[in-house]
């Protein structure tokens, strides 16, 4: 038991001294938990993923939950509304791509059925807020390419997993066609999302009306949980009603009170109802989370499949080279030729990816577990890859900026401020 949580605690401390490592090095913190995973797990044998049993199961499901809610409460909808048209063009093109780039590959590498090589897309389809954030803050971009990585990092985690889920819904009702999926996909959304943003409502008459109600993250997390649970109960997403609930209170005071009637009852609504306190205690639950969940992939890994390994690399490499095409010609020229770099390399698969890669096995998809292998290594190598082409955009490397100089000189070397 001692070694048990020596191990844990030691875990922990690596976890917070590589974010250090990062601010010096760019080398992403969640990338050395990962390799702190392999060595501990395929290299040395010290653990394996049976050893973490049921409980892998049910962190996933927590994690899922406390991802998205984290998400929501940071989500500003006047941010949004600012860079909407440009984040929606690059995101949702990339999005697009990755699904039928990876569709593809994992339709013709690893015989996977139609719809689970659709969800392997749709599961790598995002990029990873826990790796673009920090490395944007530390990079020179101007406030619009900042906007856009920053916000479409926070919006196709989501994206992922509402059209992941969808599909997973499909399975699970034995509807699989096109349209049942979407028609899964939109109850999701729009239902789900109702119990969220009620959700949300009841909470502020709760803390408002009753006297001496326990006010503390721990009791709003727990509501998440109830929320999650009743969702699920009437066959909805619970994941989404989470993410609904959190985006309700980040931006309840921001709703134009003025044009409802009975404003003396929704002023309730008026005013914040997430502290910076509990903005800060999720944000460390979800780097708890994402310690735990990295380290577990890195164990996860399966050096002996080579064909899940070279399949992993090769959907990788032509990631990015999808990604380049789409900030090329998506992207409008409101932006300099050193933001298109970046931008174009700022693809990481990250913690929403890997979360929802194990959720198929879990349920018994066809090829799950081809799908979650698949989807580990590439999140490893996508890491990897984005921290080294970083480096080598920002030092000019002889390699690679020539080669993007030609591809992106439709951009501006410098733009005026109005265009910033």
């Amino acid at each position: 038991m001692s070694a048990a949580i020596f191990s844990v605690g030691l875990v922990i401390f690596l976890a917070y001294f590589f974010v250090g490592v990062f601010k010096r090095t760019r080398i992403p913190d969640v990338f050395l938990l990962m390799l702190l995973g392999i060595l501990i797990g395929p290299v040395l044998g010290l653990v394996q993923p049976a050893d973490f049993g049921k409980i892998g199961t049910v962190a996933t499901t927590v994690a899922l939950i406390v991802i998205l809610f984290e998400g929501g409460i940071n989500l500003n909808i006047r941010q949004v509304k600012e860079s909407l048209d440009e984040t929606a063009y690059v995101a949702l093109s990339s999005f697009v791509v990755s699904v039928v780039l990876i569709g593809f590959m994992g339709w013709e590498i690893f015989d996977l059925p139609a719809p689970v090589a659709i969800m392997l897309g749709t599961i790598l389809g995002g990029t990873s807020s826990a790796v673009v954030i920090p490395i944007i803050k530390q990079l020179k971009l101007s406030n619009l390419a900042y906007m856009v990585l920053f916000l479409e990092s926070a919006l196709t985690d989501v994206l992922c997993i509402v059209v992941t889920m969808g599909i997973l819904a499909g399975y699970s009702t034995g509807k699989v066609s096109t349209g049942a999926i979407l028609g899964q996909i939109l109850a999701s959304l729009v239902l789900a999302s109702v119990i969220g943003v009620l959700g949300g409502m009841l909470w502020a008459l709760m803390i408002k009306k009753i006297k001496g109600f326990p006010v503390s993250p721990v009791s709003m997390l727990a509501f998440v949980f109830v929320l999650y649970g009743v969702a699920e109960f009437l066959n909805y997403s619970g994941a989404i009603a989470s993410l609904a609930f959190g985006i309700t209170l980040a931006n309840m005071k921001d709703v134009p009170l003025k044009k409802i009637r009975m404003q003396t009852y929704f002023s309730l609504f008026a005013e914040e109802q997430i502290t910076e306190y509990e903005r800060s205690f999720f944000e460390e639950l979800v780097f708890l989370l994402k310690i735990f969940f990295f380290v577990y992939l890195g164990i996860s890994i399966q050096f002996g499949r080579w064909k899940v390994i070279l399949g992993g690399l090769l959907i990788t490499v032509v990631l990015f080279l999808g990604r380049a095409l789409v900030v090329r010609f998506a992207m409008p020229k409101r932006v300099t030729r050193e933001d298109a770099m970046a931008m174009a390399v700022l693809i990481p698969k990250g913690l929403a990816a890997a979360v929802l890669a194990s959720v198929p096995v879990q349920m018994g998809v066809p090829g799950g577990e081809i799908l979650r292998d698949t989807a580990y290594v590439v999140v490893l190598f996508s890491i990897g890859l984005t921290a080294l082409l970083v480096s080598m955009v920002e030092r000019k490397s002889r390699l690679v900026y020539p080669l993007f100089e030609k591809l992106f000189a439709a951009f501006p070397e410098t733009v005026t401020e109005e265009s910033k």
